[in-house]
């Protein structure tokens, strides 16, 4: 069942529609932890295969398109995205084996609208099109693809910088700006590296 979800034919890679942009961003992981925090990539396609291990996806950038699309194919797995506090995340075309769900820490959404599903407000009581169309970054998120036994959390605003925050590589990149007497993007990718004064 598990090479279902990771083994893919030739013909069906070739087949694989790419964005706008003409890239498809493919990461695999098997039996170990892969993050890309900062601003790691313009893509606006991912497939993402993943097989007892862990994948944290740092999609704030300010260049990213407006529109995200993300095939899963996990088995015992749990997928991370760092999103902006008013990203819209779209999970009905996951198709779940056994345990899993989505983990979102974000205010329960429409899908279709980005407003609160109780209020058809934002977390703010602000109308949700007016804060989506002024954002920097994705606003919308497809998740679509097979899990088996897996997870997905999403992680937005405050607790998404502190996870970024939280990693060896925004040490790393803090001593690296510091070096270059600039600052650190990783914990938010919409900051510029403009040196300090």
């Amino acid at each position: 069942m598990s090479n279902q979800l990771l083994v893919r034919t030739p013909e069906a890679i070739a087949s694989e529609e790419t964005t706008a942009s003409g890239e498809v961003v493919r990461i695999h992981v098997d039996h170990e932890s892969l993050k890309r925090l900062g601003t790691w990539t313009e893509a606006g396609r991912f497939v993402v295969s993943a097989r007892y291990g862990a994948v944290t996806l740092d999609l704030r950038g300010p260049r990213l398109p407006k529109e995200l699309d993300i095939e899963l194919r996990m088995d015992r797995a749990v997928v991370k995205l760092l999103l902006p506090e008013n990203a819209v995340v779209d999970h009905q075309d996951v198709a779940w084996s056994g345990r899993g769900r989505v983990k979102d820490t974000g205010s329960v959404k429409d899908a279709r609208t980005g407003k609160d599903a109780a209020t058809g407000t934002d977390a703010r009581g602000q109308d949700a099109a007016a804060a989506l169309d002024s954002a920097a970054g994705p606003t919308r998120v497809r998740l679509h693809g097979s899990t088996q036994q897996s997870e997905i959390r999403v992680q937005r605003g405050g607790i998404a910088q502190l996870t970024a925050i939280c990693s060896r590589e925004f040490v790393r990149e803090a001593l690296r700006a510091h070096k270059a007497g600039t600052f650190p993007t990783v914990d938010d990718p919409t900051r510029t590296a403009m040196p300090a004064k």
